[in-house]
């Protein structure tokens, strides 16, 4: 695997830095490999930028740090345009397709998720829009397993959200499976 770097971001109360969370819980505790997460907020309480860093590797991390990411999911107009730029060529770009176009660049791998429409029109909640892109993410990616995710959000979250947010994660990877074959830069060994 060696290191590989994943920026979420979107805006406040969207949920990209519990999505980034999770991811590094999962992957740390369930996937045994090395992480560093870290987060950053805009100044606003609630529709401000918000950002979570990942940071994955098979051996100890000096930099905890993303420089390049070679993953970038996106909720955001605002995100998209800051981030884009600075993705690797041949990364992987992830983006609610429900809330922005198609973004136009070549030499990175584009996948369109409509989290927001199916989280609203399939569970009635959009506040789970953000699993829906963690579900994706993972089947795109292969960087870590259903079940890793699972476990982490029993020992993140309450029990009377598990329901909605194990179903909001196996529709990202519903929708991400009928979008795309898992990409053949697949992070998981």
């Amino acid at each position: 695997m060696g290191r590989v770097e994943i920026i979420l971001a979107g805006l406040g109360g969207q949920g990209m830095i519990t999505a980034g969370i999770i991811l590094a819980r999962a992957v740390a505790i369930h996937g045994k490999k090395y992480v560093a997460q870290a987060q950053s907020y805009g100044p606003e309480a609630r529709g401000g930028s918000a950002r979570s860093e990942v940071v994955i590797s098979d051996e100890e991390i000096i930099y905890p740090h993303v420089i390049n990411p070679d993953i970038l999911v996106v909720m955001s107009k605002q995100a998209l345009e800051e981030y884009i730029s600075k993705l690797k060529p041949g990364g992987i770009l992830i983006y609610d397709s429900s809330l922005l176009d198609k973004p136009q660049k070549n030499g990175i791998n584009i996948y369109g998720i409509p989290a927001t429409k199916v989280a609203a029109e399939n569970l009635k909640i959009k506040g789970v829009a953000n699993i829906v892109m963690l579900g994706a993410l993972i089947q795109i990616t292969q960087i870590i397993e259903k079940e890793a995710i699972e476990k982490t959000i029993k020992e993140v979250f309450p029990k009377k959200f598990w329901e909605a947010d194990i179903k909001a994660l196996n529709m990202g990877i519903v929708v991400a499976k009928k979008l795309a074959r898992p990409s053949q830069q697949a992070f998981r060994q």
